[in-house]
């Protein structure tokens, strides 16, 4: 699994998280293109980010 040092930053009501470039470019990273939707939850300590498929959601 290949790992970065990210950040994330606040502002007004929206928080931000920056995912390092050479994570974003690793042929396993899941998320394509210029933008799209995601579901976001916690599960214990941890935030999962999922990826949701065009046309759902």
């Amino acid at each position: 699994m290949l790992q970065g040092k990210g950040k994330f930053y606040k502002t007004d009501n929206k928080l931000y998280i920056y995912v390092p470039v050479v994570v974003a470019t690793d042929s396993a990273f899941p998320f394509r293109g210029e933008s799209g939707h995601v579901k976001v939850k916690i599960e214990g300590d941890r935030l999962v980010i999922e990826k949701i498929p065009e046309g759902k959601g």
